[in-house]
């Protein structure tokens, strides 16, 4: 069965997320793995950000989402939540993994008072698009071209 747990309440699961995030960005933004590590720990949070999420699928993890106050774009700094470091392992792909983590870290956005979310990404945002997220702008980042995008929640 898929389940989402927060980090806070798994927190012995860091270390595959901050591997995770650091082999798909980690390096390419100038991180080392303890950095990342020290990142997602931060990330522990229950009821404020930021927050991360793990998919579980009958107790092992599968997949990430993080909720937080910015994600390291500073002409967009005004704008608050955003979705951060999405990521499901390959081999679950395809299954609704990442639908379902999105729609966690937005009830979670609501339930904390905010009306929409936000996000970047540089190769898909035709996905994000069938889930009715809107695109705003594009800008330059550490990751190259990206697409910022919106979802009312």
């Amino acid at each position: 069965m898929l389940e989402v747990k927060k980090l806070g309440d798994v927190p012995h699961l860091a270390p595959i997320v901050a591997s995770w995030t650091f082999d798909e960005w980690g390096q390419t933004l100038g991180r080392t793995y303890s950095e990342q590590l020290s990142m997602f720990e931060e990330r522990s949070n229950i009821g404020k950000l930021p927050i991360c999420f793990l998919a579980l699928l009958d107790g092992c993890p599968v997949g990430t989402v993080s909720l937080v106050k910015d994600d390291n774009l500073e002409e967009f700094g005004v704008y608050t939540p955003w979705i951060s470091a999405l990521y499901v392992a390959p081999k679950y792909r395809g299954n609704g993994v990442a639908a379902k983590l999105l729609k966690e870290a937005g009830d979670t956005a609501k339930s904390l008072g905010f009306n929409k979310i936000y996000l970047h990404t540089p190769n898909a945002k035709e996905y994000y698009l069938k889930y009715g997220w809107v695109e705003k702008d594009c800008t330059t980042c550490k990751l190259g071209r990206t697409i910022v995008m919106y979802q009312k929640i």
